[in-house]
């Protein structure tokens, strides 16, 4: 059995996936959940942007090295990533978890753990661009330049991703203000977004250079990275009609496709259990009652967006999944949703909970 030594979690579960695929499914994460919640911490703006920087720029675990592996690891624990050392992951387990699962697996015999891990990362490539030592390298532009994938069948998921990725950065010029996007410029191979600070004024270029998609690159998490963005913006609002307005908008892109559509409602339907497995089962140990608050928020709005969007047939089979999943883990979705919504909702969606 493989304990987290930062926490105490049974952490075996992910340690058997084998270091490369614990290290994409801890990737996952900081791609859409990560890359929304960094923007409720009260972070330096040079952090939050070179944290966000990494993320998007994080080798897949094809092209990673070891020593880019410990450095990922090493930023969980203190660097870029550490913020969200004690917020749950993927998996039932903490962030630091997957740095933890990292540094027992990279470990060389003989040597202690962390300055094994500190050795290899210091040979990482990436080294010199993803720490905490080189913020400081970080002066004031008006110009941020980002690699994204270019998914060309949906070109509109890919622009709606650029301004997502906006709301996650602070403006590189000042270093404090939010960004306000005002207007698109379409280069030959990629897109200049023009955004405004809300706090300096200053007009930021952002450059979103495209990429073809890479192996751990998937049009799915991208869209559950969007439903996020989506949350986030109509929970400042309180407003479940922002939410549903803009989930259709999403959905309708894909829709022609069964088949991602399909994927997609499994992935949303997973971003429901998440949630509701961070409210119930593995609580973030920081910020804990603002966090909740929030996951609370996004669940409601969630499921009533659903509701509002799919037919019945489509409903059924997303509320089915999710039954299928918490059964998995020895829950019930009546729970989830009695904590989650209004009696009449709760009771109109379970009457929809049918096999399929």
């Amino acid at each position: 059995m493989h304990m987290c030594k930062r926490c105490g979690l049974n952490i075996s579960h992910i340690v058997s996936l084998g270091i490369k695929r614990l290290y994409d499914e801890a990737l996952k994460w900081y791609r859409t959940y990560g890359l929304v919640l960094i923007r409720y911490f009260n972070l330096w703006g040079k952090y939050r942007n070179l944290s966000v920087e990494y993320v998007i720029h994080a080798p897949c675990s094809s092209a990673a090295t070891n020593p880019d592996l410990a450095l990922f690891a090493r930023e969980i624990a203190s660097g870029l990533l550490e913020w969200s050392y004690w917020i749950p992951s993927l998996n039932a387990v903490y962030n630091h978890c997957y740095g933890s699962a990292i540094e027992n697996i990279l470990a060389k015999h003989g040597e202690n753990t962390w300055n094994s891990i500190l050795n290899q990362a210091r040979k990482s490539l990436l080294a010199s661009r993803y720490s905490i030592s080189a913020i400081e390298n970080l002066k004031p532009s008006t110009r941020i330049i980002l690699k994204i994938t270019l998914w060309r069948k949906f070109i509109d998921i890919t622009r709606m991703k650029e301004i997502a990725i906006i709301r996650s950065l602070t403006c590189p010029k000042c270093f404090q203000g939010d960004l306000k996007v005002i207007n698109r410029n379409q280069l030959q191979n990629g897109d200049e977004v023009i955004a405004k600070c809300e706090a300096c004024g200053e007009e930021i270029k952002v450059i979103f250079n495209f990429k073809q998609p890479e192996d751990c690159d998937s049009i799915i998490n991208d869209i559950v990275f969007l439903v996020l963005d989506n949350l986030y913006v109509a929970s400042s609002k309180d407003s479940s009609v922002s939410f549903t307005n803009s989930l259709r908008d999403l959905l309708n892109i894909i829709r022609l496709d069964p088949k991602l559509f399909r994927q997609a409602l499994r992935a949303i339907a997973k971003c429901a259990t998440n949630l509701h497995m961070w409210i119930n089962k593995v609580p973030p140990r920081v910020y804990r009652e603002e966090l909740i608050k929030i996951y609370s928020s996004w669940l409601r709005l969630l499921l009533v967006g659903l509701k509002s969007y799919l037919g019945e047939k489509d409903l059924s089979e997303i509320l089915m999944t999710l039954e299928n999943e918490l059964k998995g883990k020895g829950q019930s979705s009546r729970v989830l949703l009695s904590n989650s919504l209004e009696e009449d909702v709760e009771e109109e969606i379970l009457k929809n909970l049918v096999k399929w």
